[in-house]
């Protein structure tokens, strides 16, 4: 468990965490790891997409996708990246957050008799089809690379 460690090894894996966020090169081994299909409840167990891939990877890796997560989001928030109306992955906000603002907008719009038109989108599975070169411009695009998390 990492919160047994000394404050010295702590340091040495921030140091790792950093020179990973710099460099941009993830050690091999942690490349590989062990999917476990697991069947979703109440789901056919004869169809592949009833089940939830989990990677069991190392502690390590786990630990540094978790504080690269946290910096991006960092990086994003304080660069104002985020659509105001953007709701799901951020800290203090979520799809409640929106059903409440949905809601609050729909019962001023029914005491003004106004009438309100709503779309709602469930992309499944809308991350497959991101082209990765294209996500590495955009983060070139708004200085991302510049960014270090360091100067915060």
């Amino acid at each position: 468990m990492l919160r047994c460690l000394t404050l010295v090894n702590l340091k040495k894996i921030l140091s790792l965490v950093n020179k990973i966020w710099l460099s941009g090169n993830i050690p091999p081994s942690w490349k590989h790891s062990v999917i476990i299909p697991i069947l979703k409840p109440g789901k056919n167990a004869s169809e592949l997409k009833s089940y939830r891939p989990i990677s069991l990877t190392s502690v390590l890796c786990k630990t540094t996708e978790r504080m690269i997560c946290r910096r991006l989001t960092d990086f994003f928030l304080k660069e104002n990246i985020f659509h105001p109306h953007h709701f799901g992955f951020l800290p203090f906000r979520s799809c409640e957050s929106l059903q409440m603002i949905f809601f609050n907008t729909l019962l001023k719009a029914r005491s003004n008799k106004e009438y309100i038109i709503a779309a709602s989108f469930n992309i499944s599975s809308a991350y497959d089809s991101v082209w990765p070169d294209g996500v590495v411009y955009k983060a070139l695009q708004i200085g991302l690379w510049s960014y270090s998390p360091l100067d915060s």
